[in-house]
């Protein structure tokens, strides 16, 4: 008896050492992402004081022509060829346009923000024996949303500077992509935690009818 009971006291020490370790890196992340808020202002406002020019970098998508960039090959017959060629264009801006992206910066960091408080509540939740609950559940369904939401975002960032360079810059051998990069398994894991808010709240109701009974 005294073994199973130490073994599980053992267990139990293992489990709120990994919840407080859990509990200081999003602890960490926090602090992080209020200081890269903090810093992008700053870059906004050293930008708009800046004499001159200002240049922004954008992502770029290419497809290079296989007859200008060939890729020669050991085994004889058999060449290869690039595809899906991903960069970074640095290209004259305005203060508007550096004023928008690190305005996009801002709310990406707002989401991801979003998230890591909710995180933080949640894991404060089931620290305090607080697992199902009607709050739990909704932390998990605004997770949800933030993480669709992000991704949404960044798909729209994407395809608008992939939009601007295949309308607007030439190159040789080179040919901008238009590109609309949704990313397939951060949908399903934005559609699991939907799934797992939908369990919360289901065990916050069981746990009620539960503690209706006693």
């Amino acid at each position: 008896m005294s073994i199973g009971s130490g073994a599980e006291r053992q267990s139990m020490a293992r489990r709120r050492v990994g919840t407080r370790a859990v509990a200081r890196f999003l602890d960490a992340a926090w602090y992080l992402l209020l200081a890269g808020a903090i810093v992008a202002v700053l870059l906004v406002i050293a930008g708009l004081l800046r004499p001159g020019h200002v240049r922004i970098s954008i992502p770029a998508f290419l497809s290079l022509d296989p007859s200008t960039h060939p890729i020669t090959s050991a085994y004889p017959g058999r060449h290869a060829e690039l595809h899906g060629v991903t960069g970074e264009l640095s290209i004259p801006g305005s203060r508007t346009l550096l004023v928008v992206t690190f305005a996009v910066i801002a709310v990406g960091l707002g989401l991801a923000g979003l998230v890591v408080f909710q995180l933080r509540r949640l894991l404060a939740g089931m620290m305090g024996g607080r697992a199902f609950a009607a709050d739990s559940a909704r932390r998990v369904r605004i997770i949800a949303v933030a993480v669709l939401a992000a991704e949404l975002l960044r798909a729209v960032v994407l395809s608008a500077a992939s939009w601007w360079a295949h309308n607007h810059l030439h190159g040789t051998g080179l040919a901008f992509r238009e590109v609309f990069p949704v990313r397939i398994d951060v949908l399903l894991l934005a559609l699991m935690l939907v799934l797992l808010g939908e369990v919360f709240r289901l065990g916050a109701r069981l746990q009620d009818d539960h503690d209706l009974t006693i």
